[in-house]
């Protein structure tokens, strides 16, 4: 599926649910049938879904929201997991009992993750509202972006990527820690 497939599946999700920033994603998941299962599935795991045949539903593994992982991360999570469930190639291999862990990094090595981010993104921070931010300016300060981020309840990370994708001003996003520069 190309980007602006992606986008314009993520932007049907909203209209047809009636969602607005920020995304009432327990709502969603309710209202598709499916179900949200949070626990401690230590550090390094950051979601999965998976459909149970047996009880002919999809789950959604995640951490807790209030666990060592950022509130907007696990928000993320499950965006990114809902991808895979409203993406038609991706529902038909969940559908074929196959499951996967997410990985926290922004850059998935498989195009079937690139998907669900990018998924993720489109129904948590939508192309219109932030168009909408932007303005006719075409661009958005870093105080607008984390004001956005706030709005959205996502992370900074998450909304200034999304952002990278509309702006036509030259730009970089660069993801560091403690002086080091992790990508």
């Amino acid at each position: 599926m190309r980007d602006d497939e992606i986008d314009a599946l993520a932007d049907s999700v909203l209209s047809i649910y009636q969602l607005s920033p920020p995304v009432d994603l327990a709502r969603l998941v309710a209202e598709e049938g499916l179900e949200l299962v949070e626990g401690e599935f230590g550090s390094d795991f950051h979601g999965r879904i998976e459909y149970l045949p047996d009880e002919q539903v999809f789950a959604i593994y995640h951490p807790r929201i209030f666990s060592e992982v950022f509130p907007g991360r696990v928000r993320f999570t499950i965006a990114h997991e809902l991808g895979h469930y409203f993406i038609p190639e991706h529902r038909d291999i969940l559908l074929k009992e196959l499951v996967h862990d997410s990985d926290e990094d922004f850059r998935p090595g498989s195009d079937i993750e690139k998907q669900a981010d990018r998924f993720a993104a489109a129904l948590l921070v939508p192309s219109k509202l932030l168009k909408e931010k932007m303005g006719r300016r075409g661009f958005l300060s870093l105080p607008e972006i984390k004001a956005f981020a706030s709005s959205c309840r996502t992370s900074l990370q998450a909304t200034a990527f999304r952002y990278t994708q509309f702006t036509t001003e030259p730009h970089l996003a660069i993801v560091s820690e403690d002086r080091r520069i992790l990508y």
